[in-house]
């Protein structure tokens, strides 16, 4: 990330949908042990230590509060698709 901001100048947004697939996944192959550290250091790494971040959204099959490899990140914000929030841009509506 760093070189990426350092090439266009700006902080670096990062967008990853369904972050928790590969833990899903890994936990159903019975292999869940042996990628949880890659992984959880991977996302600590993007997420928590990275100075070029400017921020991060985050989508996935399992709330995050349930997940424990999020333990060391603060600010943190949790919605759903019933949340009032961002209801204009995400999730249901009546129309």
């Amino acid at each position: 990330m760093e070189r990426m901001e350092d090439y266009y100048g700006k902080e670096v947004m990062v967008f990853i949908d369904e972050y928790d697939t590969p833990f899903v996944e890994a936990h159903i192959g019975g292999f869940y042990d042996e990628v949880r550290g890659g992984l959880a250091g991977l996302l600590h790494n993007s997420l928590k230590t990275s100075t070029s971040l400017k921020y991060a959204m985050l989508t996935e099959i399992q709330r995050v509060a349930k997940e424990n490899i999020f333990s060391d990140l603060n600010n943190l914000d949790v919605y759903t698709v019933i949340d009032n929030d961002y209801s204009e841009y995400f999730g249901f509506s009546i129309e």
